[in-house]
């Protein structure tokens, strides 16, 4: 459309259909035409946006179990991809606010996520 049209249809964030006159408005056979061209694109362009706004415009339901099972998933891969944060048993015991004997005693049943290098023990404090 040029700025002699006499009108122009836009769209505004609610995709409801404005028109605004611009420019010379001119009477006459030319003018007719031009409006009677303009509503047949402004109806094709509305066709078209309500098909594409009802095609986007339903989202699926998320359920929780969808998101849990999301979060389940990003965790897991945190968990993967953060490095052992390996201290030895008193540096532990300080951080759990335990003594090291606790700190021995848990290491012993399995309760305390552990490393062996050489002889001594260190404590993964990374999935405290």
């Amino acid at each position: 459309m040029s700025s002699r049209d006499p009108e122009v249809v836009r769209v505004d964030g609610a995709g409801e259909h404005q028109a605004r006159p611009t420019g010379d408005v001119r009477l006459g056979a030319t003018s007719a035409a031009s409006r009677r061209a303009s509503a047949r694109a402004s109806s094709q362009r509305t066709r078209t946006d309500d098909a594409a706004a009802a095609t986007f415009s339903a989202p699926r339901p998320v359920t929780l179990e969808v998101l849990n099972q999301r979060i389940e998933a990003l965790t897991a891969a945190v968990e993967r991809l953060t490095p052992p944060q390996l201290v030895g048993v008193a540096q532990a015991a300080v951080q759990l606010g335990v003594s090291e004997v606790t700190v021995r005693r848990r290491i012993r049943d399995g309760k305390l996520p552990h490393k062996r290098v050489g002889r001594s023990v260190r404590v993964d404090l990374r999935g405290l």
